[in-house]
Formats: structure tokens, C-alpha cells, sequence
């Protein structure tokens, strides 16, 4: 993987921080979609997964534990 300090290395470490914080944030809006999407889904009028299997399941997917992921989708973050 590479650093963005090597991809570009004329940026300042101010420009740096911003593109960390977009990339932050677009990974905070993904999982909070996914969480969304996962929740909402229904089987005769009963939610399919529970939120412990939602957690874990996109702890896997993001590759950050239940508590990081459980922080971000509840706006602790």
C-alpha cells in the first residue's frame, strides 16, 4: 500500500490531513449506510439480522473491531 506523503510528495502536511479527513469521513458514511441497509431489512415484519451480527459482520468488512464500528454508526466518533 502506498503512503500518500510518496503519491504526493509536493503537498503540504495541511493538504495531507484534509485528504486523511475526506477519506475518514467517506469511510464513516460508508459504514453508516451499510448498517442502515443491514438494519432495515425485514422478514415478515421482524428485522433479519441483529445488531451484534450487523456489528460483527462489518467489522469483518471495514477491518475494524465491533466497538470501533458500533462508535461510528451511533455518531460517538
Amino acid at each position: 500500500m502506498y503512503n500518500q506523503a510518496s503519491l504526493f510528495p509536493d503537498i503540504t502536511a495541511t493538504a495531507r490531513r484534509e485528504l486523511r479527513r475526506k477519506d475518514t469521513h467517506r469511510l464513516y458514511i460508508d459504514i453508516r449506510q451499510e448498517y442502515k441497509r443491514m438494519n432495515d431489512i425485514k422478514k415478515n415484519g421482524v428485522k433479519l439480522y441483529s445488531q451484534e451480527y450487523i456489528l460483527a459482520t462489518l467489522s469483518r468488512k471495514f477491518y475494524r473491531s465491533p466497538k470501533t464500528i458500533e462508535n461510528i454508526v451511533f455518531f460517538r466518533v
